[in-house]
């Protein structure tokens, strides 16, 4: 089996402009915001090509995933090496 990526997903800080953005300004399929009845649920799918999915998250839904992930990071022993660069990864520090 050949390994492929399906879903590449984004936190992003507003996620109506994005919506915007990706949709208005570049053209992609969309539903729309979806899952607003649930806490830290609103996403948005954009059908790309060949199966790929773009989804965006607004960023602080994302942000107890990101721990979760530092964590386990630090826990192996590995540097972030998004640390200190003013990314958005320093946001859920």
């Amino acid at each position: 089996m050949k390994p492929r990526i399906k879903v590449i997903t984004l936190g992003v800080g507003d996620l109506e402009k994005s919506l915007a953005f990706y949709r208005d300004g570049l053209g992609l399929p969309t539903q729309g915001i979806i899952g607003t009845e649930f806490e830290d649920g609103a996403v948005v799918f954009f059908d790309m090509n060949d199966d790929l999915i773009l989804a965006l998250y607004p960023r602080c839904a994302c942000a107890p995933v990101a721990r979760r992930v530092r964590a386990h990071r630090s826990s192996l022993g590995r540097r972030d090496p998004n640390r200190g660069r003013g990314v958005a990864g320093d946001d859920f520090a």
